[in-house]
């Protein structure tokens, strides 16, 4: 998590993907992006419902992001920097 003046950034590692014994890096980073986006798809709305009530709470947007292996993908960030 990383908080500034503006916002709170979320972002947590996913399960890592099973690849088939010698899989390239490029099919690793393919099914990584595969993994978040399904992640990001799969709780939206739950995410979203988090991120009102924080914003009303502690008065700062709520973005989010996922790490699935070497990949590292922020969804809604406007300000933060991991």
């Amino acid at each position: 998590m990383t908080v500034d003046n503006d916002e709170i950034l979320v972002v947590g590692p996913l399960s890592a993907v099973e690849l088939e014994e010698g899989a390239t890096t490029g099919a690793a980073a393919t099914a990584e992006e595969a993994r978040i986006e399904r992640f990001r798809e799969d709780t939206r709305e739950h995410r979203m419902r988090i991120a009102e009530e924080a914003q009303v709470r502690f008065g700062r947007a709520v973005s989010w992001g996922a790490i699935s292996g070497d990949t590292t993908r922020l969804f809604t960030t406007t300000t933060c920097r991991s």
